[in-house]
């Protein structure tokens, strides 16, 4: 019905284009039969973050169309206090599952076809906040990488520093990339779109050398 009907405005032709695409995916992921989440002999663990990755991988194998996938690891790094020993089973739970996927990627012939970009939503202050627990607090500079086979190796950004002198006035680490331009280079590089269609000003962030 959605098909046939004429939409009264732009917004509810929109609406309409969404709903349908939604029930075509559904429609295809009814015919794709059953499968092991997570497969077996691939590493992955046990956690939901397992099972959403291996899910993923299992969706872009199935060739729905998927382009862009955002998942979020289960555990958080907002460490305050006890960050060694948190931070330590955190990185290795990560580690396991990004190397699962990846594995599961090239199990599956689909590896080419796939560029993995990780990132933290925030970044920690260099000091020890003298919580008495040993942890740091919020600051400036995160965390990025990109994994896949057609990903140039090697540390694409140089290290900050992390004595007093190298810090900015109120503690951080100073940030040598802006993160517009990992989009500016995953978007033309990798996905074929003009970043400045997504990217205000885009032309003013060079793009890193991400993509080999």
């Amino acid at each position: 019905d959605l098909a046939q009907r004429t939409a009264v405005h732009a917004q509810m032709a929109a609406a309409d284009k969404a709903v349908g695409g939604a029930v075509d995916v559904a429609n295809q992921l009814a015919g794709l039969g059953t499968t092991t989440i997570p497969p077996n002999g691939l590493g992955y663990g046990t956690t939901g973050f397992d099972e959403r990755m291996s899910t993923l991988a299992w969706l872009i194998r199935s060739n729905l169309g998927v382009r862009v996938a955002c998942l979020s690891f289960d555990d958080g790094f907002d460490f305050h206090d006890n960050q060694v020993n948190r931070q330590a089973g955190c990185l290795s739970s990560l580690g396991q599952t990004l190397a699962a996927f990846q594995a599961d990627l090239e199990a599956h012939g689909i590896a080419d076809r796939v560029l993995t970009l990780v990132w933290s939503e925030f970044g920690r202050r260099v000091d020890d906040n003298d919580s008495g627990g040993g942890g740091t607090d919020h600051g400036a500079g995160g965390l990025a990488m990109v994994i896949g086979t057609h990903v140039q190796p090697g540390i694409a950004s140089p290290f900050p520093g992390i004595r007093p002198q190298d810090l900015d006035g109120n503690g951080n680490l100073k940030v040598p990339v802006d993160y517009r331009q990992i989009y500016t280079e995953l978007l033309g590089n990798w996905m074929g779109t003009d970043p400045a269609a997504v990217i205000p000003n885009a032309g003013s962030f060079s793009p890193l050398a991400l993509v080999a």
